[in-house]
């Protein structure tokens, strides 16, 4: 680690311009440009270590990767606002234009004339490893426009539509429109409702829309190329062969929403909101399996609808209003997630690592875990036995699986549906305290269901590593024999079903967990004013302070990945912060 070269030097610039004019009495245009320009370079050796069979710099390794993009975006705004009467008008009209483009270059050799240097050369080097050079760009193009309407503070309309042409999409559809509209009533200034001590606040509300999805990444939409060698005039050729099918009638994914909300103030000390929702998401952006007699496995196309339902709560407190004061702050989150339609003849679609660990398919929650199920290791009496179902070659000591379908024998048909990443619900849990001069923050969260599948665990923890790796002290309960069957669960080290991925490394991803405490202290007027300030404030934070979970898989089940896999994060860091505020 002392000898080996891992540098990494970035230059960022962030720059936003812009021009505001007051055309008329409450007309106002602006325009404004931004651009963010970065360029990172990376420079690495590692010098050759084992000098019984080598002199220095012989297999040394030297690379450089260096990487440049740059972010566009340019935007012009018309802005109006009118009051008159109990008649309160406003309305934007913008227009905009995003571009990003990024380029790559990596180089790396092997073999320099020695250690001393330890500088990329690639004139030096006697082999090249790597030389590539990639460059990527993307546009975005929107224009847009909201009137929102307000009479005597009781009631409010608000409408807007926008026009969004993508880059990424094929050329038959790259522009998607998408419109909004919403309404409230307050209630609670109704005349009828006047002079109510006990009723601070009572609205209603509902909205609709839809937004688009562009989340794909660049270049879906074309037919792509990729290195190949042919035959050309008895000799071997470089040249390029298509890499991906087009698809130009690739275009947006749809969600359409409808929210109907409620707010209740009670008493000046206790406000209430609740939302249920309704998302509808037609035209899913995904990889379609498709017959592999096309040369291809996959295109993407606009294939699948899925349906989300959920209910969100929002509970604040005044507990205590005196001297001593406490309020509290609660929210819980509940969603429900069904794919409701795939292609044309609903053919489920694999996802998740190495599209092994997951599916997409009608009827089930989004990306459910697709596994084989691990119900205990087989003993010799099993392998002895032909009515036990096993995998080919099984021996004792293997996993065994539930055999899903009955056929007698494991293989891909027992695979099944075990669960999915969406959990049953989400909550957080605030308390503030103040006496005097001092305040106190506690915050709470976590969530309850849904599970984690944990790769990185798998890499370090399963069966076939052999017995001169280093492993997971869990394995001292392996099985070692008929006689010593271990745990019951854990298998042989140097078992045959290594390859298969299976419930062993799926894991609850429920967690409760202290997210922050903040304790702070107020000085006292006399003490700021005589340092020339308004307020001053002393306070010490903690984060990620403590956590409860069931996951032994990873660090941290907060660090899955949307289809719920764990690629082995970074855990979460505690931190321990002192900060001091204050205002001139």
């Amino acid at each position: 680690m002392e000898n080996t070269t891992n540098d990494t030097n970035e230059f960022r610039l962030l720059s936003s311009l812009y021009f505001s004019y007051d055309i008329l009495p409450g007309l106002n245009l602006k325009l404004s440009g931004g651009a963010t320009n970065n360029f990172n370079i990376n420079t690495g050796y590692t010098p050759t270590f084992n000098l019984i069979t080598n002199v220095p710099g012989q297999v040394s390794i030297g690379s450089r990767r260096t990487v440049n993009y740059n972010r566009y975006l340019g935007e012009g705004l018309l802005s109006y606002k009118k009051s008159f009467g109990n008649h309160d008008f406003d309305a934007i009209a913008g227009y905009s234009a995003e571009n990003y483009r990024t380029t790559t270059q990596y180089n790396r050799n092997r073999g320099f004339p020695n250690d001393d240097l330890k500088t990329f050369n690639f004139t030096q080097s006697v082999s090249v490893l790597n030389s590539e050079y990639t460059a990527s760009e993307w546009m975005l193009i929107s224009m847009f426009g909201r009137v929102n309407y307000n009479y005597k503070g009781k009631y409010m309309l608000s409408a807007s539509i926008r026009r969004d042409g993508s880059s990424r999409f094929g050329w038959n559809n790259l522009w998607g429109t998408f419109a909004a509209f919403g309404g409230g009533w307050k209630i609670d200034r109704e005349e009828f409702l006047q002079n109510q001590n006990w009723l601070s606040n009572l609205k209603l509300r509902y909205s609709w829309g839809e937004n688009g999805n562009n989340s794909i990444g660049d270049y879906r939409a074309f037919g792509t190329l990729s290195g190949g060698n042919y035959s050309f005039g008895g000799s071997v050729s470089t040249g390029l062969i298509p890499n991906t099918i087009a698809n130009p009638d690739l275009t947006w994914e749809k969600t359409k929403s409808s929210d109907f909300g409620l707010e209740i103030g009670l008493f000046k000390r206790i406000d209430f909101t609740a939302d249920y929702y309704i998302k509808n998401t037609k035209d899913l952006l995904l990889q379609e399996p498709i017959a592999s007699v096309t040369g291809y496995n996959t295109i993407w196309r606009n294939v699948g609808s899925v349906r989300n339902t959920g209910l969100e709560l929002d509970l604040s407190t005044r507990n205590l209003v005196g001297a001593f004061k406490w309020n509290t702050s609660a929210n819980i989150a509940f969603n429900n997630n069904k794919v409701t339609k795939l292609g044309n003849n609903n053919k489920p679609i694999p996802t998740g690592f190495s599209d092994l660990t997951n599916i997409i398919m009608v009827g089930e929650e989004l990306n459910s875990f697709y596994l084989y199920e691990a119900i205990g290791v087989l003993s010799s009496a099993d392998i002895a036995n032909a009515g036990v179902a096993k995998t080919v070659g099984a021996i004792a000591g293997d996993v065994k699986y539930r055999d899903v379908n009955g056929d007698g024998k494991i293989d891909e048909n027992d695979r099944h549906i075990i669960g999915g990443p969406t959990p049953d619900y989400y909550w957080g849990f605030t308390n503030t305290f103040s006496y005097k001069n001092f305040d106190l923050s506690v915050f709470f969260q976590g969530q309850k269901g849904g599970y984690s599948y944990a790769l990185l665990g798998r890499a370090i923890d399963r069966t076939s590593m052999g017995t001169t790796q280093n492993v997971m002290g869990n394995w001292a309960n392996r099985w070692r024999s008929d006689a010593e069957p271990g745990d019951g669960k854990t298998p042989r080290l140097d078992g045959t079903t290594g390859g298969l991925l299976d419930t062993r490394w799926l894991y609850d991803a429920t967690y409760i967990q202290l997210k922050n405490i903040t304790l702070g202290y107020t000085f006292d007027k006399e003490v700021s004013q005589k340092l020339k300030i308004s307020n001053l404030r002393l306070y010490v934070s903690l984060e990620n302070v403590w956590r409860k979970d069931h996951y032994y898989g990873g660090y941290n089940p907060e660090s899955v990945q949307s289809d719920g896999t764990d690629y082995g994060a970074y855990p979460n860091a505690k931190v321990y912060m002192m900060g001091l505020n204050f205002n001139f």
